[in-house]
């Protein structure tokens, strides 16, 4: 796709519904989008109707897992922000 979108870097680090309708509208027009969970504190849309919610909002995103309660996660987490053009 070549969107002007194409050029942002976008991590979705909200659950539910809003904020990752949000990152799927970004994914649509091109940017990449990754979706960031936490083992202790996934996503709740995982649970919505056996989970169709969460694949549709995510499909066109990257999965990463970081256990923020760890130094070591978080130093591994930094790069991501850094980079990143757009935080959800």
């Amino acid at each position: 796709m070549n969107s002007a979108l194409s050029r942002f870097t976008v991590l979705d680090c909200s659950g539910l519904l809003p904020g990752p309708y949000v990152g799927k509208l970004l994914a649509s027009q091109g940017a990449r989008v990754y979706k960031v969970e936490s083992p202790a504190r996934p996503d709740p849309a995982r649970e919505m109707a056996n989970g169709i919610y969460y694949d549709d909002l995510n499909a066109q995103k990257t999965q990463l897992l970081f256990d923020l309660s760890l130094e070591s996660e978080r130093n591994r987490f930094r790069p991501w922000v850094e980079k990143a053009d757009v935080l959800i």
